[in-house]
Order: C-alpha cells, then structure tokens, then sequence
C-alpha cells in the first residue's frame, strides 16, 4: 500500500465513526435533523477517502480511471448531503438552489455511474503525474483528461461551495456567530483545498491532492460545533429536569390547583391539589372540561365568558365559577390563566390555577346581608320615626280638637253633639291602638317564632277562609283553592298571617269589580322551595309601585282602610323563613302575589 494511503485510511475511519456516532444520536432523540444529515455527509466523505486509497495504488491508467469515476460519483453524493446538512445546521429552510442542486447531482450520480464515452472521462487521453516530495515516497497518479459533463460537475461543485458559503455568513448576521465561524472556515478550507488540487491537476506545479484532507477538517470542526449543541441541549435537559422538579414542588405544595386545558377545553394536567379542593384524583380530571364540573346554568354562563376570551386569545382574570365537588357540594373557585402556542402562533391551550375562594365570598355575602339588612333597618327606621311624627300624631291631634269641642257641648248642654265628638275620639284612639298593635307585631317577627313543623296548608287556609267569612261576604267575594297544595314547614301561625294579609289586601282592592274572584294555588317550585300565589281579578298595582308596596306603612291609597304594614309584615315572615315574596301586576288587569315557602320535611330514619 503507498504511504499516502495510510492517513486517508485512518481519515475514513474517522468519518465512518463520527458519522455512525451522529447516526445513533439522531435515532435516540430525533430532535435535531442536522445530525441526520451530517451522519450521511460523513458516509460520502468515507466513499470518497476510500476511492482516493484506490487511485493512490492504482499502477495503471485503466485502474487509475475507474478510481478517477468513484471519486466523481462519491462527490455527487457527497456535495447534495452538505447542502442539506447545512440547511438544517443554520435552520434555513431550504430554498429552490438547494433542489436544483439535489437534482443536478442525482444526474451526475446516475451519469457518472453508467456512461463510459468522452462526456465524463477522456480515457484516451492520460493525464500522468509523478510526484517526489521531500520525506514523501514518490507516488504516480494515473488519471484521465476530465470530459466536458465532469467539468461541469466540478464547476457547478464550486457554486454550490460559493451557495453554502452565503448560507453560513447569512447564519452569521442573524446573531449565530459561534455557530457560523465553524462552518465558514470549513468552506475556507474547502476553497483553498479545491483551488490547490486544480493546479496540480492542470500541472502547474507539482504536489499530493488535500481534499480528503480538507473534508476532515470539515468533518472534524462540525463535528465539534454539533457536539457542543449536544452538550448545551443536554446541560439545558439537566436544566429543564432540574426546573421542573423545583416546579413539581411548588406545585404539589401550593394552596392553588395548578392545570393545563388544550385548545378545546380539555384538561391535560392537573395538580395533586385538586384532591384537596374537590375530591378528584387527577386523573380523574383529565379528558374532560371545566363546565363538565359545573351546574348546568353555571356551565352555560362560563362557556360563553370563556369562548370569548378564547376567540381573542385573552388571559384569563380572576374569573369566578361555581364547581360541584366529588362529594356533590357546591365550591366558588377564582380562575386565571394565559394562553400559549405552539411553534406555528396557533393557540395550543392556556394554563392556570384555581383558587377556593367559598369562604371568601361567604363572607362577602354576609357582610352584604348584614349591609340589604343594615340599610332596611335605617328605611324602617325612617319610615318608624315618620309614623310616630305623623300616623300616630295625627289621632292625638283629632282626640285633642274634639276634647275641646266636648268642652263646649258639655256647657252648651248640646247632647247628641257631645255624643258624635265622643265617637271620633274612641276612633282616633281604636286607630293608634291598631297603628301601635301593627308596629308591635312587626319588631317581634324574626325574634320570637313558635317552633317550626309541618304544616297542612288546605287545612290552613280553609281556617283562614272560614275567619275571613264575613268580610268575603260583604264584597261577594268568590275564593277558589287549588287542590293537592303542598305540605309546608314552618311557624304555622305566622304563615297563618301571611295568606290572612294577602287574602285581605286582594278583597280591598277588587276596585268595582262586579263579579271578584280571589285564588290561591302554587306554581312549581324555586331554589328546592315550592312557589305560592293569591292571585285577584281587582284593580291592579303599576309596575312602579311593585317594590314599593312591601315597604313600612306604604299605603298607593289613602282612602282605603289599612295602616301600610301588613305587606311588610308579610314581607318579614317569608323572608325570616328563607323565601322571598314578588308581585306580577299591571292596572286593571288583577294582582298576583308570590311567594316561596320550605316544603315538608319528612322524619329521619328511626326517630
């Protein structure tokens, strides 16, 4: 073997290890193509070298010539697979030049291999050298004449140099320049390689060929430029692995539940804290959604909210929900999140935390009720302090003008005079008695209640129908109840007051109705709470006046008997129960009152 064999042998076997090295990498982690592509780079460099071996010890130029058309052949493998490799090592996507290139080279590889005519190689036209170098055992390179195709293979191999020259300065001013600097000088070397070989090749002086020395050098520089990528891709693992311990801690030991949705909603992580905050293991969570979690009106609401901000890929802001835990209690959690991408800008999915924020708003509730309680007081106060200086002033007034109007009778000796001024005092003093009666009865409801059961309400209404006879009858008044009514459980007494009011405050104001109708039923129920009415066909209220009707000695009709408080008093006795009480009326075309009222509650098992 000539002696300049040896170190293109070693130079091959360098390729062949750093290309299956790069091989095994790229099939163990398949993140970056670049080593792909450099393990094919470095199997054509090891075609090349071992063609090279074959000319340096070929001893004719028969043999000499059939090395000469490998070498050709390798390059056109060879020259495709820098392009590419270099394409994915500065992340340019690859233009139109490389695939012109790609499919020059494919030609030349399948005419190099198959044509044996003047096109590739002047075989008739020997082109011998003999070289004698100090040190250096004499070696005879016996090639041919290069044809007019393999001219123009090697010329088109030096724009494609020139091509991935601009490609690494272009990586260069992009800010890769510890990157770039690597594979300019390759190139640099390529370049002086290339341009040295074509002297001798043309005899302009005489020395060995270094192009296989050059494609180590470019093996070897890229070689390191990829391993450092290697290394900083696997401090960054470490790095990342290290991270998301220290986040996996801070997540399993926050107070927040920490998750993940995609773009459709779907949970794809959920933290360990979610067992605490709902009674979920996480897996339980994942592949399903929020509003999966949520009451049906509840899951409405937070899908419109949530497909809004989804739609403008807008963070997510303390958004407040009602959840249903495992155990079928009801939780108010505070939402936030932001959104983020994949490499596209296409909306992968947001991340977040849930915060139990139930107490929280339980007692903002309170301290609101003790505020639509607080300011209810200061009107009743109000309207308290107006009746004392008004409503309970005016009958003192009329007793103390008609004492001194019986003064009068009394020396005038006018008798039946004396006696109509008495009657008007003992009315004004029956009115303040009502008025004081009223005012008494209201400050005792919510403090002193008769122990709660379960009420017949047929049973109750038809005594309350039965000691409202007679005032029915003055009016011809028709009472209609529905049958099959609930069972209610209560204060049977108060809600004795609440139909007696309401069946009171209907008879006076049937207006001129001539044939009045007055009927109580239910309507479903509201909040688990069956929902009752007394509905009359009388005058009617204006919708203005619907709310104002339950407030302290509000009366829309001077001129009707009543002191303004039994719609209050009712008012108090259903809420102090935990319902509410509206009104639906409009003029002249009748009233109906609604209320909602505890159902039955049925004895516990063995008591």
């Amino acid at each position: 073997m000539n002696t300049l064999s040896i170190p293109v042998v070693a130079m091959a076997g360098i390729s062949l290890y750093v290309g299956f090295y790069h091989l095994l990498i790229y099939f163990r982690r398949r993140q970056n193509r670049a080593d792909l592509t450099f393990a094919f780079l470095c199997f054509a460099i090891v075609l090349y070298d071992a063609f090279c071996v074959g000319l340096y010890n070929a001893t004719s130029v028969a043999e000499g010539t059939q090395w000469q058309r490998a070498q050709f052949i390798a390059l056109a493998v060879f020259v495709p697979a820098f392009l590419w490799f270099v394409s994915d090592y500065t992340r340019q996507k690859p233009g139109i030049a490389i695939y012109l290139f790609s499919i020059f080279y494919l030609l030349a590889f399948i005419v190099q291999l198959l044509d044996r005519s003047h096109l590739t190689l002047l075989v008739d036209q020997p082109s011998i050298k003999h070289i004698t170098l100090p040190y250096i055992q004499p070696i005879t390179y016996y090639e041919a004449a290069l044809g007019p195709y393999t001219k123009v293979q090697s010329l088109v191999g030096m724009v494609a140099s020139t091509y991935i020259l601009i490609m690494g300065i272009r990586y260069f001013r992009r800010g890769y320049k510890r990157e770039a600097i690597p594979l300019i000088l390759a190139i640099g070397l390529m370049y002086a390689a290339g341009f040295q070989d074509t002297f001798v090749s043309n005899g302009v002086y005489r020395s060995i060929y270094l192009i296989e020395y050059a494609y180590l050098a470019v093996i070897l520089m890229m070689a390191y430029s990829l391993s450092n990528t290697i290394v900083e891709a696997a401090i960054a693992k470490d790095a990342l692995r290290k991270s998301e311990e220290r986040f996996r801690s801070l997540v399993e030991t926050t107070s927040d539940w920490v998750w993940e949705v995609d773009a459709n909603g779907v949970y794809t992580y959920v933290s360990p804290k979610v067992r605490d905050l709902l009674g979920y293991e996480p897996e339980e969570i994942i592949g399903r959604t929020p509003f999966d979690l949520m009451p049906a009106d509840e899951a409405k609401r937070v899908s419109a909210v949530f497909q809004n901000i989804l739609l403008h890929r807008k963070p997510l802001e303390n958004l407040e929900n009602i959840v249903r835990c495992k155990d079928g209690r009801l939780v108010v959690l505070e939402t936030s999140g932001v959104p983020f991408l994949d490499e596209n800008r296409r909306l992968s999915g947001y991340r977040g935390i849930d915060r139990d924020i139930t107490e929280r708003k339980l007692n903002e509730a309170e301290r609101e009720t003790l505020i639509a309680n607080l300011e209810t007081k200061n009107a009743e106060l109000e309207r308290f302090t107006y009746t004392v200086s008004h409503d309970l002033k005016a009958p003192l007034i009329t007793i103390r003008g008609f004492l001194g109007y019986i003064e009068q009778d009394v020396l005038s000796g006018d008798v039946e005079r004396l006696k109509g001024d008495i009657q008007r005092i003992i009315a004004a003093t029956d009115k303040l008695q009502r008025l004081l009666n009223e005012l008494l009865e209201l400050s005792r409801i919510g403090r002193l209640m008769n122990p709660p059961e379960n009420v017949l309400l047929p049973n109750l209404i038809q005594e309350v129908i039965k000691l409202m006879e007679g005032h029915f009858g003055e009016r011809n008044v028709e009472v209609r109840v529905q049958e099959d009514l609930p069972v209610l459980f209560g204060d049977s007494q108060r809600l004795s007051e609440v139909i007696q009011n309401l069946l009171d405050n209907a008879v006076k104001f049937m207006g001129e109705q001539t044939k009045p109708v007055i009927e109580v039923g239910t309507r479903g129920e509201e909040n688990g709470m069956p929902v009752l009415y007394v509905r009359d066909n009388g005058m009617g209220i204006a919708p203005e006046h619907h709310e104002r009707i339950f407030g302290l000695f509000n009366k829309l009709n001077p001129n009707i008997e009543g002191t303004g408080v039994g719609l209050a008093i009712v008012k108090r006795i259903v809420e102090v129960h935990g319902g509410r009480i509206w009104v639906e009326s409009e003029p002249c075309k009748g009233t109906t009152f609604y209320f909602t009222f505890p159902k039955e509650r049925k004895p516990e098992a063995g008591k």
